[in-house]
């Protein structure tokens, strides 16, 4: 409670505006005066302006000694409180114990939990114009190499990207899941776009995650702690507070979303990175990013999709199957992304008719696969 091994003293030290007037230490000293021969006693503690009538001199300022009393209710081990009421008990301070237990968690534990929260997340949220949606994949083999929409992958928050870096752990692992499935070359690249976390938001996650994990394992050791009624009902409020507080750091962590894209065949794979803004959800962001951007086209026309087609491959082919389109589309990242079932509800209704090739031959229905 005292002496230059307290927390009291480590919080004055810490603190130059605490520290001219030994605010936490003059606090502690009230409160420990006024309350510990009341320990087991049912009204418990005394109330911040009393402690305040105990410490205040004139000239000093109160609000000097209400941060030093904030702060010794979250980091001093035995002092109490509840309901604007402070006191010493020789029972843990449940704020502390929350800390101490946020402290000793394994990272790999909170990166974990971290990654299941984000699944749940999206799997809750609309998915907007994306066929699949991944979350956390192991590897690149995880990532299934197939035609059929758009699969938005999110990356785990081990893997997160810092700006436009190229070398970030996000672009590593982007690149792998891009280039291969495994030890095999993936095919279908256009069918990918990734989704990260920013490098810089991940630290604050972890500590808030790490927060949600220690009151929740207070809570689960209720009966073996001891711990009164009202004990129990602040540690299931925290734990609440501390979810909520995890839900909107990952909406601002997941905040980089990453497509890949070529100018032309001949030139290599390049990565387009863009931020999207925290409101709404995940994916519902990334797909009215991806439409704003004409990375991902919802709807095609014969006049835009001839465009595209002339730039790369009508060549000298007199008729182009569905089916092949299809296979085009999903394959090659210099081609526009698009989901299928509307590609192919269109063009069944206008091709051939509006799709004429440079050199007089058309677009031909042919076997489309289900999608």
């Amino acid at each position: 409670m005292d002496g230059q091994t307290s927390t009291p003293y480590a919080i004055d030290q810490s603190v130059p505006n605490l520290n001219r007037c030994s605010a936490a230490r003059r606090v502690a000293r009230a409160v420990f005066v006024a309350t510990a021969a009341t320990e087991g006693q049912e009204n418990l503690g005394i109330d911040d302006k009393r402690i305040y009538l105990g410490v205040v001199q004139p000239g000093e300022k109160i609000a000097v000694f209400g941060d030093a009393l904030r702060r010794l209710a979250n980091q001093a081990k035995f002092m109490h409180s509840d309901l604007g009421r402070c006191w010493y008990s020789r029972a843990s301070n449940l704020n502390r114990m929350a800390m101490d237990r946020a402290g000793q968690l394994e990272e790999s534990r909170v990166l974990m939990e971290i990654d299941k929260m984000v699944s749940e997340v999206v799997r809750c949220t609309d998915r907007g114009h994306f066929a699949v949606v991944q979350v956390a994949p192991g590897s690149s083999s995880d990532v299934p190499d197939e035609p059929g929409g758009v699969r938005a992958v999110v990356l785990s928050v081990a893997h997160a990207h810092t700006g436009r870096s190229d070398s970030s752990a996000a672009m590593t692992e982007i690149k792998d899941i891009l280039l291969q499935r495994g030890n095999v070359p993936r095919a279908y690249r256009n069918t990918l776009v990734f989704l990260v976390a920013d490098s810089r938001q991940v630290d604050t996650l972890q500590d808030a995650m790490g927060i949600v994990l220690a009151w929740a394992s207070i809570v689960r050791d209720a009966e073996r702690l001891d711990l009164r009624a009202s004990d129990v009902a602040l540690a299931t409020t925290r734990t609440a507070e501390a979810g909520e507080t995890v839900q909107t750091r990952l909406k601002e962590a997941w905040c980089h979303l990453i497509t890949p894209y070529q100018e032309s065949p001949q030139s290599d794979v390049q990565f387009a990175s863009s931020r999207i803004p925290s409101q709404d959800g995940i994916l519902s962001r990334a797909s009215k990013k991806l439409v704003s951007d004409e990375a991902l086209l919802p709807e095609i026309g014969p006049e835009r999709l001839n465009r595209e087609l002339d730039k790369t491959i009508w060549a000298d082919k007199p008729h182009l199957f569905l089916k092949d389109l299809w296979e085009y589309l999903n394959r090659y990242t210099y081609l526009p992304a698009t989901p299928s079932s509307r590609l192919s509800r269109r063009l069944w209704a206008e091709s051939p008719v509006r799709l004429p090739t440079p050199n007089g031959g058309t677009l031909t229905p042919g076997p489309m696969p289900v999608s």
